[in-house]
């Protein structure tokens, strides 16, 4: 039910009504769902037997609970996986994945059973947009100059409207103000979480991201 009801909330027949919200609070409703159904996704995966796995699919949203035995669990782990999706609409030719290592595996299990839930969203790229900070200790001396936060790890692509250009010579004019920066997510967002804890914690290899652009 958590995730039909969220694959409802982010069609593309309430874009108008998530623009109404403000950007902060856009974001912030955006992220309470991702949690929930993180929350949702982690309850099914410690339901499974290890070594099983499921995968409930809807229009704008994908879940897969897997419970696996980090002892015995030898190979790197993959999603989507070319059966996850099932060739249904709107995942065919999905061109996104990711990929956590065994090693990275096994030390989140500590050779323990542990529960990975993967998560892929149409749409979301919609509200997740970079934001500009107010303040960040990497804040440039000139005030002017804003500072966008580009955490969002999931295909962010910068441009640069450039200055102007010298109408006689077709140089640029140095006193022109460079255009702000223009930040968009163009690609799906994927995400994988491991264990139920909310803490952070550093792996020995790095997660693997295949983003295909939209």
């Amino acid at each position: 039910a958590v995730v039909w009801t969220s694959s409802r909330l982010l069609a593309k027949s309430h874009q108008t009504s998530w623009k109404e919200l403000s950007p902060r609070d856009r974001r912030r409703a955006a992220t309470s769902l991702v949690t929930q159904l993180e929350k949702t996704g982690f309850e099914l995966a410690d339901s499974l037997a290890v070594g099983q796995s499921s995968v409930t699919l809807d229009r704008n949203v994908v879940v897969k609970a897997t419970r696996l035995d980090t002892q015995t669990h030898q190979t790197d782990l993959t999603f989507p996986a070319h059966d996850d999706l099932d060739l249904q609409a709107p995942w065919q030719g999905n061109g996104n994945s990711i990929t956590i290592s065994s090693t990275s595996l096994k030390s989140a299990g500590h050779t323990g059973p542990l529960s990975v839930v993967f998560m892929m969203y149409n749409n979301l790229e919609d509200l997740m947009e970079p934001q500009q900070n107010e303040a960040s200790p990497t804040s440039s001396t000139d005030d002017s100059q804003p500072v966008y936060d580009t955490d969002i790890i999931s295909g962010n692509s910068v441009s640069s409207r450039g200055a102007g250009s010298d109408a006689a010579g077709g140089g640029t004019d140095d006193k022109t103000v460079p255009a702000t920066p223009e930040l968009v997510v163009n690609s799906r967002i994927i995400s994988a979480s491991m264990g139920s804890s909310r803490l952070r914690r550093l792996l020995p290899e790095p997660v693997r991201f295949t983003l295909k652009h939209l």
